[in-house]
């Protein structure tokens, strides 16, 4: 009588094994691959999120830039906001920009989409240059307002335009609302740096 090899053919049983693990390694494969799909999209909107708030961050810096005065001349006046547009000139020293003239700083929205334009000279050609910095997207409303006394008022309050020859507000306050909730507003401080060096010199002049 002939003996079966052990290892000749494959029964019933070890075929339903090994589709059993076929099926489970897919299984967890296509579990990874969902996985790491999710995590390269959050990634991604993380990414997006921080630049975001990266260009905030710069508005603050530029709008606490503006200085009092250039040449002689006061740059007040060149500070002009509405409630939903905003148009100031200031002191931008980076790679992009050269710090010894004035860059303009345009916040407006459009499209759903709040946007920073910057019109100054390159740093290193000194040639025009124009950039864009966006600072919100899908945006469903967008006003800004000014804190401040304006010329014959007895004290600050807040305003919906600011268009001053002879003073810059105290505040600005930037806000929009995304997906029917209230973002966190931005807040500026124009000539942040040059009132608080007026500030700190005063503290050492010696009164009478």
């Amino acid at each position: 009588m002939t003996k079966r090899k052990p290892n000749l053919g494959i029964s019933q049983l070890e075929v339903l094994i090994s589709l059993a693990v076929m099926g489970l390694i897919a299984v967890l494969l296509a579990n990874v691959l969902n996985f790491s799909r999710m995590s390269l999209n959050r990634a991604q909107e993380v990414s997006s999120e921080v630049g975001l708030f990266l260009t905030r961050n710069s508005l603050r810096h530029w709008g606490e830039e503006i200085p009092l005065s250039y040449n002689n001349e006061t740059v007040s006046g060149y500070f002009h906001g509405k409630n939903t547009d905003l148009r100031f000139h200031t002191l931008i020293s980076n790679d992009s920009f050269w710090g010894g003239e004035l860059t303009t700083v345009h916040l407006h929205e459009d499209n759903g989409t709040l946007t920073a334009e910057l019109d100054g000279l390159d740093a290193q050609t000194r040639k025009p240059l124009q950039t864009q910095h966006l600072l919100a997207k899908d945006i469903q409303s967008f006003r800004i307002s000014y804190y401040g006394t304006k010329h014959g008022e007895p004290k600050a309050r807040w305003h919906q335009s600011w268009d001053e020859a002879t003073s810059l507000p105290t505040l600005t306050k930037i806000e929009w609302d995304v997906a029917s909730s209230a973002a966190p507003p931005l807040i500026l401080h124009p000539a942040k740096r040059d009132r608080q060096s007026v500030l700190s010199l005063g503290d050492v002049i010696p009164r009478h």
